[in-house]
């Protein structure tokens, strides 16, 4: 064996050489799955509030709060824009 190859082995506490190197990158990609699952899932929660901004910023207020919930964008964006403007001059500087 190298003087690398011994050095890796002592400095990382573990006897990998009984497993190839195969069965080391599917064990490892086993331990992975979970944690990046779990980031996927977390990161679609995250994201809904934002999308449901976006798609609610293009309905009138009646269409929010009745049944079924829109799931895709309307075509009132101008007027709510519209009607900001007039409420509050979010526009004016």
């Amino acid at each position: 064996m190298t003087d690398l190859a011994t050095r890796t082995l002592v400095t990382s506490g573990r006897d990998t050489r009984s497993l190839g190197a195969g069965e080391r990158g599917a064990r490892s990609r086993m331990l992975r799955l979970p944690l990046y699952l779990l980031l996927i899932v977390a990161s679609v929660v995250s994201i809904i509030p934002f999308l449901w901004m976006v798609i609610a910023s293009t309905h009138p207020s009646s269409e929010l709060f009745g049944t079924p919930l829109p799931v895709l964008p309307g075509d009132a964006l101008w007027e709510n824009l519209a009607r900001l403007e007039e409420s509050i001059g979010a526009l004016r500087s």
